[in-house]
């Protein structure tokens, strides 16, 4: 009686059971067909620090290609705003703006940062490299495996992601220049560091005057004349009271200058969005290099259109202009613990890259 009792409701759960599984299981098969959303992909509103005003051809053909890249490469979801020098913070700032998160990204110009990253103003030593192209290309790979490139970046919590070369500098006079012996004693205006030293060991005076007023240090004599990228020369008009240019056969510094992250930001995006910022950092870095290589050309014809002498350095007068920085060379080694080492990484860099 008992066992006929606990049959009959077995079969009435079953029953029931069979029902609740007939309701639910369309219910379920719909919920398994639905497609599943997908996380929502991270937005970001970054900060990009730049020593060049907004309307410069620098930050126009450059810098704010590589903005509008990642925004279009990632649908508009990173979007990268530009603050030029002055109105986040000044270029002496930069390194510890990143560092610290209060900006995301920067432009770092190496020889202003030679206090905190020493070894990284080796590419301004005098004729160390023979083209921009082969420093840049040869950075890309050093500031990864020689130690003292890398490391006083990885303390500042800053990740490279990409090279550039400056302008190439150019010595300018009130009066023509044409060998080693027309230096002597000449005061030239520089942007300091490494070019200093240059000027002094081929027998002029460097002098370091705040770019507002180089224009009227020349007109008044203080100054006979700059050594500086031709392209900030142009655009202060120094031409106007130094019309003599001196060319030469090969670029005597590569100053160099790299742009940085925020290396906790960088280590916390996802792989694509990293892809995304490398990608468009690869295609800044080389059409930066065609825009300066482009526009150094170019502005010696301007040069030339306004009146001004460009004079080409002989191969002669060259290998004395060479040996007599070789002083420089000697000095830097001294002053920087491991400066050896990255010269001996460079010229190895260069033997096994023979086609620059």
């Amino acid at each position: 009686m008992i066992r006929e009792k606990i049959s009959k409701r077995e079969g009435v759960s079953l029953v029931i059971l069979a029902l609740v599984v007939l309701i639910l299981l369309p219910i379920y098969d719909e919920a398994l067909s639905q497609p599943k959303s997908a996380p929502a992909k991270k937005t970001y509103n970054l900060k990009f620090l730049d020593i060049y005003p907004l309307a410069s051809p620098a930050s126009k053909t450059q810098k704010q290609f590589f903005c509008e890249r990642v925004t279009q490469l990632s649908g508009g979801r990173i979007k990268i705003k530009i603050y030029p020098i002055g109105t986040l913070a000044d270029t002496p700032e930069y390194p510890e703006m990143v560092r610290d998160g209060t900006a995301d990204i920067a432009y770092l110009f190496n020889a202003y940062y030679a206090d905190r990253f020493p070894l990284a103003e080796v590419w301004s030593l005098p004729f160390l490299v023979d083209s921009y192209r082969q420093a840049v290309d040869m950075s890309r790979e050093l500031f990864k495996t020689v130690p003292g490139l890398r490391d006083p970046l990885d303390r500042y919590n800053l990740k490279p992601l990409w090279y550039t070369n400056g302008h190439t500098a150019l010595i300018q006079t009130k009066k023509p220049v044409k060998t080693l012996n027309d230096m002597k004693g000449l005061k030239l205006v520089t942007a300091g560091g490494l070019r200093n030293r240059t000027v002094k060991s081929l027998g002029a005076v460097p002098l370091t005057v705040p770019p507002g007023d180089t224009y009227s240090a020349l007109q008044s004599g203080v100054g006979d004349g700059l050594y500086m990228a031709a392209f900030f020369q142009e655009l202060h008009k120094f031409y106007e009271v130094a019309p003599y240019f001196l060319n030469t056969p090969k670029i005597i510094i590569a100053p160099l200058a790299m742009t940085v992250i925020n290396k906790k930001l960088w280590n916390s995006m996802s792989k694509e969005d990293q892809e995304i910022i490398q990608r468009a950092a690869l295609e800044e870095e080389c059409v930066s290099f065609l825009e300066y290589e482009k526009e150094d050309a170019e502005v010696l014809d301007r040069m030339k259109a306004k009146g001004c002498t460009i004079n080409m350095m002989s191969n002669t007068e060259m290998a004395k202009f060479k040996e007599s920085t070789k002083m420089v060379h000697s000095e830097w080694i001294n002053a920087n613990p491991g400066g050896s080492e990255v010269i001996k990484r460079v010229e190895a860099w260069k033997s096994a890259h023979p086609d620059y």
